[in-house]
């Protein structure tokens, strides 16, 4: 099963100007044949690190369930 991680967020790397409103964001961090507890695993990331790592503003990223994430942006 792949697994990933979804975030709504503020701001996109690279667009050059500010969105109108946030937009979903997926990323798929590998896979696995093990179940993974989601709110276990999304307790311990670092969105200030991840934040950097993309070159997006910190505070830009909020972590959101893969049910809201489908709900607001479709599916996968």
């Amino acid at each position: 099963m792949k697994f990933t991680v979804y975030f709504r967020t503020t701001a996109m790397p690279y667009i050059g100007k500010p969105l109108d409103s946030p937009v979903g964001l997926a990323i798929t961090l590998g896979e696995t044949e093990q179940e993974i507890d989601y709110d276990e695993y999304v307790a311990g990331l670092n969105l200030n690190a991840l934040a950097d790592s993309l070159k997006m503003p910190r505070g830009s990223l909020t972590i959101i369930t893969p049910e809201e994430y489908a709900a607001e942006y479709g599916e996968d």
